[in-house]
């Protein structure tokens, strides 16, 4: 296949002198650079993908309200010590719950904050998963 582009004449010196020394054709090196540019969009496209699904499961990934209502009332009852035995079973039993899927969900931000490239401090408070103090 044939393809005609026009580069400005300082970005076709490089490419000329850099074919020279590697000492390869100015046409496999062309070759090598588009496909690797190739890569890099295919690349940036995958990111954009895995990006879309990891914000999903992090949307996702609660725990459900019900569960966390009945959580944040008996907590205030263990706190006013007056929390009956099996109600205590059951703080127990759903602190289990709530801190497994709060977990699960921290990978799912830890993995967008690698992919993004940034803290993940910084990708809680993006998402408005933290709260910061004033």
């Amino acid at each position: 296949m044939s393809l005609t582009i026009q580069l400005p004449s300082s970005l076709e010196q490089r490419i000329r002198d850099n074919a020279v020394r590697q000492g390869i054709p100015l046409e496999n090196l062309v070759a090598q650079i588009l496909a690797s540019g190739i890569n890099k969009l295919d690349l940036d496209e995958e990111e954009k993908i895995r990006e879309a699904e990891l914000l999903q499961r992090i949307r996702l990934t609660v725990v459900p309200e019900i569960e966390l209502g009945e959580y944040y009332r008996l907590s205030v009852l263990r706190q006013a010590e007056q929390l009956q035995e099996q109600e205590y079973e059951r703080l127990i039993s759903l602190t289990h719950r709530v801190e497994a899927i709060h977990a699960e969900r921290l990978k799912y931000v830890a993995e967008l904050a690698q992919l993004r490239g940034i803290s993940l401090r910084q990708t809680m408070s993006d998402l408005g998963l933290m709260h910061v103090e004033s």
